[in-house]
């Protein structure tokens, strides 16, 4: 699966951040996150979650377990 969170988009702090995207893992399908600006489900059992925020960008790779 492939993930980008654009935080410049939201004005909702890291600790929200972080809820909304616990939230929209649980149930991707469920709401629209303004945030949210690309979900491709790809199969793949690795989360590539690009981050962006400022002029910043940083990609992580997050396996299931994590």
């Amino acid at each position: 699966m492939r993930v980008t969170i654009d935080r410049n988009l939201c004005n909702h702090g890291f600790s929200e951040c972080a809820r909304c995207f616990a939230r929209f893992m649980s149930n991707p399908q469920g709401e629209d996150y303004l945030c949210i600006t690309e979900y491709v489900e790809d199969a793949d059992p690795v989360l590539r979650l690009t981050l962006r925020y400022g002029a910043e960008e940083e990609v992580f790779d997050l396996m299931p377990e994590e």
